[in-house]
């Protein structure tokens, strides 16, 4: 799509302000998506019903030595405080983010190295 010199015409068009507002709709937009995918992934982080679920997760953490090895018993997960959850979704908000900031470079980059010998010096002047 930006092969072509009307994508360059608009893109030219735009003013300093004008940016920042489909910019912070595109950020608004995002973020929103991710608080809904992390709702989501808390809401799974709170269930298991087998210490065997468990486990894998704190492989390698200080917690380890304390996760019982009797599966007779279901485990009893107790609810976690207002300030754990926010912890728990502020954190997964933030790795989410970082993950999505790092494809997103990944695509530009990939387009400039691409635009950089396919866009033609006159594609640009139109």
């Amino acid at each position: 799509m930006f092969l072509n010199a009307e994508i360059w015409r608009v893109a030219n068009d735009f003013t300093l302000p004008f940016f920042a507002c489909v910019a912070a709709l595109v950020l608004g937009i995002g973020s929103v998506f991710v608080m809904l995918s992390v709702r989501r992934i808390t809401v799974d982080l709170a269930r298991f019903s087998k210490w065997a679920d468990v486990r894998p997760y704190c492989d390698a953490t200080p917690v380890e030595e304390i996760v019982p090895e009797n599966d007779a018993t279901d485990p009893n997960a107790l609810a976690l405080g207002r300030r754990a959850q926010w912890n728990v979704a502020l954190l997964l908000f933030v790795s989410q983010a970082i993950q999505i900031l790092l494809v997103a470079l990944v695509i530009t980059a990939f387009y400039l190295l691409f635009g950089l010998p396919t866009v033609r010096e006159t594609t640009l002047l139109q």
